[in-house]
């Protein structure tokens, strides 16, 4: 199998560790070398034009929120109205990455010790994901896990002080992509693009 080299771009590190294990879930051999941005979306929207230009020479992943915007072909229209190349893979969690974590029902539940039926068949219906996943930590048994995700109540942090690394390590340990994309159109199309991708040759 061909490797095929991918710059990345993600909004924070927790993204970048959710990307990088779809990735590997993938049935095609990406080579990717240390992140950019993990300074958020509106660092990554002003670098997009750059990634568009540098995809003519070598693929490249930028995956940001969707948030408050309506579809994810209206972020690519706003962001690239002169058109994206075809070797710039912009993917976009809906509506937050939390949505994707949380589509493995199953591996999260387990992880925080919480009956799978308190996140949504469909994750991609809640309207702030992170809030929600906060929500379902602060009913966790694990004391460690709750002061790690959850913010403190005297706090104005929306999310506690070790949130994106206890996370990270859920992902890395127990999340199951093959799980997740049940949960999660966008996550399940993400894939099937990464699995069919074939990069053009420099133009």
């Amino acid at each position: 199998m061909s490797v095929i080299p991918l710059y990345l771009a993600v909004e924070d590190d927790l993204s970048e560790t959710v990307v990088r294990v779809v990735l590997k879930s993938c049935s095609q051999n990406y080579a990717v070398g240390p992140a950019l941005g993990k300074k958020g979306s509106g660092w990554l929207k002003s670098k997009i034009f750059a990634y568009n230009l540098t995809a003519r020479t070598c693929p490249f992943l930028v995956v940001t929120d969707l948030d408050d915007v309506d579809c994810p072909p209206s972020l690519i229209e706003a962001w690239l109205p002169r058109g994206k190349h075809h070797n710039l893979l912009l993917r976009i969690p809906v509506r937050e990455i939390e949505a994707w974590v949380m589509s493995d029902r199953v591996g999260l539940a387990s992880f925080l010790g919480i009956n799978s039926t308190k996140i949504p068949a469909d994750t991609e219906t809640i309207e702030n994901p992170k809030e929600f996943l906060t929500r379902l930590a602060k009913g966790s048994r694990n004391r460690v896990i709750r002061s790690d995700i959850v913010p403190a109540l005297d706090s104005t942090a929306k999310v506690g002080p070790n949130y994106n690394a206890r996370l990270g390590t859920f992902v890395m340990s127990q999340w199951s992509a093959l799980r997740a994309v049940r949960a999660s159109r966008s996550l399940k199309s993400t894939i099937e693009r990464l699995n069919t991708f074939v990069p053009l040759a420099q133009s």
